[in-house]
């Protein structure tokens, strides 16, 4: 897609994903430096824990909707620049380490 000024853009796509999918693809998340600091404090990973422990412990989910996460890739690679939803990935990833 070449927008008016002649810049090739890659076309934007949703999809719904599965943490353990998206994490066996062995990406490299980076977050560009305009992204704010991880600000995460106690309240919020509180209701974080309390809402994946409500989810693990539901009967019958099969799915829990985290939040959306926006990626942009490099066209390929295994690099991916967190764009939106970087406070829960790396809270993910915390937890999971």
């Amino acid at each position: 897609m070449t927008d008016a000024a002649g810049k090739t853009h890659r076309p934007v796509h949703a999809q719904g994903v599965q943490l353990a999918n998206l994490l066996s693809e062995r990406l490299v998340f980076e977050i560009p430096r305009f992204q704010r600091s991880y600000s995460w404090g106690p309240d919020d990973l509180a209701v974080f824990w309390a809402d994946l422990q409500r989810a693990a412990f539901a009967p019958n989910a099969d799915v829990h909707f985290v939040g959306a996460m926006v990626f942009a890739g490099d066209g390929g690679g295994q690099r991916v620049a967190v764009l939106d939803g970087q406070q829960r990935i790396t809270t993910l990833m915390i937890l999971l380490a």
